[in-house]
């Protein structure tokens, strides 16, 4: 314990009178001024190197700055940021070789003299005070501030900023050679008395208004209450003259927070990245995935694991950094960390969180590569000569070996013995002698599906009352989309062990049967020739081709008309309902040309 503050700022008192002349001594022995007189030469070469510099670096910047604002109004903000910048770092980098300058005349002794110390301190309080301000510049531009309300409010918490800056320099100068070492350990008990309180209620007067915001949560809140409660026990302890105990909170409580904001702010950045990747909402994301051979309206799902994978491993690291902040004794840090990297043994088995999350990492990254290697395969084979159902099958069969070997190497990596496989198969025969048996046979009619390719995507199928497209074919089941845009799941093992129809396996040819209906007394041998003229007409009717000519059958006497049917072959049967709407509509056009009259059921009703 050292001497509380009372006690130290009554003693202050008492020596006040004889600190300007003590502070007189002091600098014309520590301030390091002598040092540039006795070598002019190397001071003026330095000075002027130092001037070279920073002008180079004010030049560069303002020349960026004009370039932005020349690109017009939405570069200006971004122009005025780059402008403001170029003058404060010019003037910290001119301090801060002026520091180096006086670091090499004093032969590289830092406790030599107090002018490299303080100028490097100014530099960086210099620099400090350009990033705040900047801050405020971009924060206004990207959040839109209106009104002075807000814009006070801003400005407020720029100037608080400012002033933790400037305390926290102040302390770092004191625990500068040469003051740390010349200056009477009272004095410097009293500054920190001082200071300590100032910089710890300046810092959370500038964190807690973005924490404990109206409408924060629980998540917000209690940061802001725990450094409520850190701020009073620091400067308790420091004015007590338990200033170990003060110091040791304030690094702590200020690298807790900087360092979770940190990882807060790189998990949003990483987070937007990702999403805009995953979707494609910029114009670089567009690009990329171009190159990747993603389609523009394709979701990449699987980046929510990497997300997930990513916020883990930045908040561990967050947490792992906690016990370097507060000094948590090293035999604590060593069971950690063999905890974590040698795992605990469950039964005959260990468990490595290490070789876990690497395990996982793995995974992730070879189904993402697999999924890569079946979009360049599916866009390279589509210009080849290979079938559309061929290239269907071996996409497939690419995913699923992909998928296989990136649970291999998972496993593998994650410490499984492949020899206790055999205990996983045997389960497995077990189960599927007991209850797995519609999935294996779902999945063995998949890989015939798959190679045998009675069907394929795209194909016209009936299955029992089901109609429609074959839209994905897998391993354990199909999905045809109906007329109606409905999925119907089908297991696979009811198209291998059931009757279907696929209307397209050969050829996309079929024919197309349409009845007609005249009134007696019609002549029927001109009905024949005007429903081969309308069939001839249509440019989807094949009529080159013997065996699929159109035909006109008299089919029979009905109760009111004379019923004929058109049978016609499509070039494709796929259009078979667009088809049958342009042929009747020409049939009916041709009948009412030619006085054909469609009669409709007529009945005598005798009432007595």
């Amino acid at each position: 314990r050292q001497p509380d503050a009372i006690t130290l700022v009554a003693v202050a008192a008492r020596e006040a009178p004889s600190w300007p002349r003590a502070i007189r001594t002091y600098l014309a022995g520590r301030s390091g001024l002598d040092l540039i007189g006795r070598r002019p030469g190397m001071s003026a070469g330095g000075l002027l190197l130092a001037l070279a510099f920073s002008s180079g670096l004010f030049v560069l910047g303002s020349s960026i700055a004009r370039n932005l604002k020349a690109r017009g109004k939405p570069a200006e903000a971004w122009a005025r940021v780059v402008s403001f910048l170029a003058v404060r770092l010019s003037v910290s980098l001119f301090l801060w070789l002026m520091a180096l300058e006086a670091w090499l005349l004093q032969g590289r002794n830092l406790g030599a003299s107090c002018l490299a110390s303080v100028l490097v301190c100014l530099s960086f309080f210099v620099l400090s005070q350009a990033l705040a301000n900047s801050l405020r510049l971009v924060f206004l531009h990207r959040k839109g501030v209106d009104g002075d309300r807000e814009l006070q409010t801003v400005d407020s918490a720029v100037r608080r900023w400012k002033a933790f800056f400037l305390f926290a320099t102040l302390l770092v100068l004191v625990e500068l050679p040469p003051f740390s070492r010349d200056l009477p350990a009272r004095h410097v008990q009293l500054i920190h008395a001082l200071l300590v309180p100032l910089a710890a209620f300046s810092f959370l007067s500038s964190v807690v208004p973005c924490l404990g915001k109206p409408g924060a949560g629980v998540t917000r809140r209690v940061p802001a209450w725990l450094l409520y409660l850190a701020a009073l026990v620091i400067t308790g302890a420091q004015w007590l003259g338990f200033g170990n105990l003060a110091r040791h909170l304030a690094l702590g409580t200020f690298c807790t927070y900087v360092s979770g904001m940190l990882a807060y702010w790189l998990k949003g950045a990483l987070h937007h990245l990702l999403d805009d990747l995953a979707v494609g909402r910029g114009e670089w994301s567009k690009k990329l995935r171009r190159r990747m051979g993603i389609g523009e309206a394709e979701i990449l799902k699987a980046f929510f694991w990497v997300k997930s994978l990513l916020s883990i491993s930045l908040w561990g690291l967050w947490g792992v950094s906690l016990f370097y902040f507060w000094s948590v004794s090293s035999t604590y840090l060593n069971r950690i960390f063999s905890l974590f990297f040698k795992g605990v043994s469950v039964g005959n088995f260990r468990i490595v969180p290490a070789r876990l999350i690497a395990a996982l990492l793995v995974f992730g990254a070879s189904w993402a590569i697999t999924s890569w290697i079946k979009r360049r395969m599916e866009k390279r084979l589509r210009d080849s000569y290979i079938s559309k159902s061929a290239r269907d099958a071996l996409v497939t069969l690419t995913g699923y070996s992909g998928f296989v070997l990136a649970a291999l190497l998972g496993l593998g990596i994650a410490g499984l013995e492949f020899s206790n496989l055999a205990l996983i198969a045997g389960a497995l025969s077990l189960g599927i002698g007991f209850g797995l048996q519609n999935i294996v046979n779902n999945f063995v009619s998949g890989l015939i599906l798959l190679f045998e390719r009675p069907i394929k995507r795209g194909d016209w199928v009936v299955v029992g009352q089901t109609e429609g497209y074959v839209k994905k074919i897998s391993v354990r089941s199909t999905i045809i989309q109906t007329f109606d845009r409905s999925d119907v799941i089908v297991p696979n093992s009811e198209l291998i062990s059931n009757q279907v129809t696929n209307w397209m396996l050969g050829d996309v040819y079929g024919r197309l049967k349409i009845p007609v209906g005249v009134a007696y007394g019609s002549d029927t041998r001109l009905v024949e020739k005007i429903l081969l003229d309308v069939a001839h007409a249509h440019p989807m009717v094949i009529t080159d081709r013997p065996d699929m000519r159109p035909r006109v059958y008299f089919w029979e006497f009905g109760d009111s008309s004379l019923n004929f049917r058109l049978d016609v072959f499509l070039k494709d049967i796929d259009r078979r309902r667009s088809v049958l709407s342009e042929i009747n509509f020409a049939i009916d056009e041709a009948f009412k040309k030619h006085g054909v009259t469609i009669p409709f059921p007529q009945r005598d009703i005798h009432i007595k």
